[in-house]
């Protein structure tokens, strides 16, 4: 997050930065049932397994039929968080695309 926190600063005048990165989706799952919001699971390299969380992203999904084991191309922004699993921070998904 001290990487993120150096692009400082954004806020009101000043958008986030957004990120872009490739990965592999192990899990893609409402965050409870008939939810909008998905957390994604996803690997990249170098192997790393990383939570994503894309609100009102169900539907986008659907549409683009994301399933375990597809290449995606992903652009997310990070926010701190408190998920006593994470890393101290999100990847709060923006948008993302198959990769053929």
């Amino acid at each position: 997050m001290a990487e993120a926190e150096a692009l400082e600063p954004f806020g009101k005048g000043f958008p986030p930065p957004i990120f872009c990165d490739q990965a592999i989706i192990e899990r893609c799952q409402p965050m409870k049932p008939d939810s909008p919001h998905l957390t994604l699971h996803v690997t990249f390299k170098p192997p790393a397994l990383v939570r994503v969380v894309w609100f009102n992203g169900a539907a986008r999904a659907a549409t683009l039929g994301l399933g375990q084991g597809q290449r995606i191309e992903q652009m997310y922004e990070l926010a701190a968080s408190d998920y006593p699993l994470g890393p101290g921070y999100d990847r709060l998904a923006r948008d993302v695309a198959i990769i053929a």
